[in-house]
């Protein structure tokens, strides 16, 4: 008679199973947690009020579009022709930065940036050089974001870019203010 000796393997898959349980709890645990990590006992929110808007707000909030909207007529009912300043009156210089010049499509140069005062007026001009090409000049208009204003946006094909490196010169001007900044762009 053969006696059949038990290697045990019933208790090797219980161990397993329970180690795998365990993981698996743990780590619902974890990313349960984390996505939790700005809320409070209670539902709240650290630091953020998600209630809703006092009247004050409300009154705020609309006073702010209602200025937002009345300059952007007053814009567009005057002259397209910002007029000079007197000579005596210099204007604020302001910083403008080249965000973004990206090429990465291939078949558009796309230009943003970044202008570091709050208005909606003025006109921004993109000047493109290259040493024995053309010179390419686009314009937009500004706008304004929370703290910060931009340029509309510059796009420009590159088939009509011979390749190279390129010079990219953003001015910004208003009544008021101005400033520029360059920036060297390889279209490949």
């Amino acid at each position: 008679m053969k006696i059949n000796r038990r290697t045990g393997t019933k208790k090797k898959i219980i161990i397993a199973a329970t180690l795998v349980i365990a993981v698996s709890a743990g780590a619902f645990y974890y990313v349960w947690k984390t996505d939790n990590v700005g809320v409070q006992s209670g539902g709240e929110t650290k630091g953020i009020d998600y209630s809703s808007p006092t009247d004050d707000q409300i009154r705020t909030g609309e006073e702010a579009k209602k200025a937002t909207v009345d300059a952007d007529a007053k814009q567009s009912s005057s002259s397209n022709r910002a007029p000079s300043p007197a000579p005596d009156q210099q204007k604020k210089q302001v910083t403008v930065t080249i965000t973004s010049p990206d090429t990465e499509s291939g078949a558009t140069l796309s230009i943003r940036t970044d202008i570091n005062t709050l208005t909606n007026s003025g006109t921004c001009t993109l000047t493109l050089t290259k040493p024995g090409s053309q010179t390419i000049t686009k314009t937009a208009d500004v706008q304004a974001f929370a703290s910060s204003s931009t340029c509309k946006g510059f796009d420009l094909p590159t088939s009509g870019l011979e390749r190279g490196t390129w010079t990219a010169t953003i001015t910004f001007d208003n009544t008021t203010l101005n400033g520029s900044t360059t920036k060297t762009i390889t279209i490949q």
